[in-house]
């Protein structure tokens, strides 16, 4: 068995070299089944794509491409097309979930559950936010749960895990190419009775001080607003 694990970078060169040698010292103590990690450059303008270069030079285990339009869903479609397995994950660069719920996705996925997310909104889930992302996260939930019947507690976690089934027959209908990306995936999936598995996670909103979010909290609420109107049930 085998995994694809994509991480999508955007102008992450301050962490990318550190969290991913962290990632990878995490996936050869504690995976028990084949995986590799792709390094999905989305139109990065730093030395993130020669950092990621050099680091794919020192092993096996790395994998590099470089997606030249923006687009964070873009970037992870592609990694996990390219490269097809049996499991497919995609998390954050920033690493704000912790790796300790990786193994359990994993496992997750192989208990038959078509699609792993990690939730921040679980009883046993441990979260570091600010009130401003709290509140927006909130509303989007609300707003994604009612509007779009998708009762689960966390659609925008970036730790996510699906098989096979789900890159076949859903993964091509998906059209968002930005943030909305893996929320349409879920909305897509839960309509064609795919087994959706929320597990707890432990999410630190900044593990670098050196690192800056890249998401603009408005800009990202009013596309998620938008395509929430878009995907409404008919």
């Amino acid at each position: 068995m085998l995994i694809n694990i994509a991480v999508p970078v955007h102008n992450e060169n301050l962490v990318l070299k550190e969290n991913i040698k962290k990632l990878i010292d995490f996936c050869a103590r504690e995976l028990k089944d084949g995986w590799f990690i792709v390094i999905a450059d989305n139109a990065s303008t730093d030395e993130t794509g020669n950092t990621a270069i050099k680091l794919c030079s020192q092993g096996d285990k790395l994998k590099y491409i470089f997606i030249p339009k923006k687009g964070k869903g873009l970037a992870i479609k592609t990694a996990w097309q390219k490269f097809p397995v049996d499991y497919f994950i995609f998390m954050d660069a920033d690493l704000s979930t912790d790796l300790s719920a990786l193994p359990r996705l994993v496992e997750e996925l192989k208990n038959n559950a078509d699609i792993v997310i990690g939730s921040r909104n679980l009883s046993d889930s441990r979260t570091n936010r600010s009130l401003l992302r709290r509140v927006i996260s909130k509303i989007n939930q609300y707003f994604i749960a009612h509007w779009l019947n998708l009762p689960l507690t966390d659609f925008s976690c970036g730790f996510k895990g699906i098989n096979q089934k789900i890159i076949q027959n859903i993964l091509p209908l998906v059209k968002n190419q930005q943030w909305f990306f893996d929320t349409e995936l879920l909305c897509r999936a839960r309509r064609a009775s795919y087994v959706i598995k929320e597990i707890p996670v432990i999410w630190t909103e900044t593990l670098n001080q050196k690192r800056k979010s890249k998401v603009g909290l408005i800009r990202v609420g009013w596309e998620y607003l938008k395509e929430i109107t878009k995907n409404r049930p008919k």
